[in-house]
């Protein structure tokens, strides 16, 4: 232990008193959360709470630091930084169920483990949080080393090591006091200790004693908890806490084993880094209102667009509205977070507006656009363009019929303000594209109304095209990173016996046009990488490829940690160009 002290006479009688009756803690320490006076294995730390901010400080061997940080999972959890003089680590702590102790660790400025940090609070006992009966079977993570005891008829047996000493416990346990008074002896010296359980029985306070008498200190421990991995709940299929290797903490919902549904993570200093809803392990937004996942809702996405409709899975999927950042509107159908079906796009620079039929994000199939100088265009698009059947109206009344391909105007009919039934009989009557009876000509330049454009270019027949240019909605040119990983596992040598098998995962990352569902994306990325290439992977979309590889590597990692888990970066690839 430490070197002995020489203690008066009236201390050896009432550290006697002290075997003979119980000894009660101050009653004015109630247990509530982290805050209040700790006895820890870094001195007395103490903590104050203000909402859910967390700052105190510690003192210990003459040094006093200070302790910043923010509590999460209903105040069980302090995630934050120590500060001493000029230097400054992480630290993270847990409070066990009872909240009379925790557990928890500390990094160095580096990064590096630190060292372990437990405390003990000193409380009244509350008996109807206190243990059944005394229970101090079990691992200990005491301020002298891990301890083990095991509770025998009569007695107790047990063993503690530490960094400096090793020693043995014998001892016996009073029921009525939840005590254990004990003998320990390690290798240099011996003498005699008494533990108390801690209502909730996860956390002992008690002192010890050379065998002359000489007092020694405190001795307390917590009941071992999980500081990382699923701390708590379903981190598979439902509601769980789990906090990653990096000490990033996420606490919502799973769905196979990725985040889905709402949830919170947090940096490993405890900040909030993203709350809302996540689909498939990738942050969608925070949900407003309503059902943001299964109903109807209203969701602000990370990058300030809107939406107010109904949802499937976390995707948006039938009848809404969506206001985009630039402040477009959409109003109309949804399918797997595209524009899908009849709705009307506004835009807000312009005041263009069409009203039509969308697929999968695109302009696509019969509509009609409204440029903001009064013209309207109605007929067939194809993939943002005016192509196929469709009539020009003027706003001087003019209207001209014919056939378009990929925006271009091919042939036309000049209808002088005809009616809306002879348009569709011309539009019926126009030459199909590439027939003999197609003449190509581009009247319609020459008789385009030139608003948009200044005065000394008016007369450009580009720029007059250029008026009546379709507008493309916002996010028709989004793309959207694939994830393609699959695993294969490599055994040592056999001449190197303590190596440990590998798990290597091996992926690569494709950027695809966004239109495009997940099926069609293999296909794709097998017809330009080649058939093998993705052959056997398993695919995910990804907002953040390095994040969500980062969620697959550590799954493997805890899921394995007989095994070292590496990966193997393939390239990243371009869909379609």
């Amino acid at each position: 232990m430490y070197s002995k002290i020489q203690i008066s006479s009236m201390l050896r009688r009432w550290v006697c008193a002290v075997f003979l009756f119980p000894f009660v803690l101050p009653g004015s320490l109630v247990a509530q959360g982290f805050s209040g006076e700790w006895r820890t294995s870094l001195g007395k730390l103490s903590i104050v709470i203000d909402n859910r901010q967390a700052g105190g400080h510690y003192r210990g061997g003459g040094e006093e630091g200070q302790l910043n940080g923010r509590l999460l999972w209903q105040g069980r959890l302090l995630a934050g930084t120590w500060q001493l003089d000029d230097q400054q680590g992480r630290v993270f702590l847990r409070l066990t169920d009872s909240q009379n102790a925790f557990v928890g660790h500390w990094l160095q400025p580096d990064g590096q483990p630190g060292g372990e940090w437990i405390g003990v609070r000193e409380t009244a006992a509350q008996e109807q949080n206190a243990a059944a009966r005394a229970d101090f079977s079990g691992e200990w993570a005491s301020n002298y080393g891990r301890m083990i005891l095991n509770s025998e008829p009569g007695k107790v047996l047990g063993e503690f090591t530490g960094k400096h000493n090793k020693g043995r416990i014998t001892g016996q346990e009073n029921p009525r006091s939840r005590k254990l008074v004990s003998n320990w002896q390690d290798q240099d010296n011996r003498g005699t200790a008494i533990f108390k359980l801690l209502p909730g029985g996860d956390g002992f306070l008690g002192e010890w004693w050379y065998d002359d008498y000489t007092y020694g200190g405190y001795w307390f421990g917590v009941r071992p908890l999980v500081l990382s991995g699923p701390l708590a709940g379903d981190s598979q299929n439902g509601f769980g806490v789990y906090v990653w290797i990096d000490g990033s903490i996420y606490i919502g919902n799973w769905k196979n084993g990725v985040y889905h549904g709402q949830g919170s993570r947090y940096t490993p200093t405890g900040k909030l880094e993203s709350r809302g809803v996540w689909v498939q392990g990738v942050y969608q937004g925070k949900c407003l209102s309503g059902d943001c996942l299964n109903g109807k809702g209203q969701i602000r996405f990370s990058n300030g667009d809107q939406y107010h409709g109904e949802f499937r899975e976390g995707r948006l999927e039938g009848q809404g509205h969506y206001r985009y950042a630039n402040g477009d509107t959409y109003e109309g159908g949804f399918k797997n977070n595209r524009r899908h079906g009849r709705g009307v796009y506004v835009w807000s620079n312009g005041g263009d507006r069409y009203e039509g039929e969308f697929s999968l994000g695109k302009i696509q199939g019969e509509g009609k656009y409204i440029f903001s100088n009064g013209d309207i265009y109605q007929g067939r698009f194809r993939r943002g363009m005016r192509s196929g059947k469709g009539v020009m109206i003027l706003s001087n009344g003019e209207q001209i019929a014919g056939q378009w391909r990929d925006d271009q105007f091919k042939s036309s009919r000049v209808l002088s303000n005809a009616p809306e039934s002879e348009v569709a009989t011309e539009l019926a009557e126009a030459p199909p594209l590439g027939t003999k009876n197609d003449t190509g000509d581009n009247r319609l330049r020459d008789i385009l109304p030139r608003p948009l454009i200044s005065q000394s270019d008016s007369n450009s027949p580009a720029a007059a095209e250029k008026a009546h240019r379709i507008r493309k909605p916002a996010g028709s040119d989004q793309r959207q990173d694939y994830l393609f990983w699959k695993t294969r596992e490599q055994q040592p040598s056999a001449a190197d016996s303590s190596a440990l098998p590998e798990l290597i995962i091996s992926y690569l990352v494709v950027s695809a046009p966004g239109q495009f569902p997940g099926s069609r994306i293999r296909e794709m990325a097998g017809a330009q990488l080649g058939a093998n290439s993705v052959s056997g992977m398993e695919m995910e979309p990804a907002a953040d490829y390095r994040r969500t590889m980062y969620q697959i590597v550590q799954r493997f990692r805890l899921a394995n940690p007989d095994r070292k888990t590496s990966t193997s970066f393939l390239g990243y690839h371009r869909l379609g160009e």
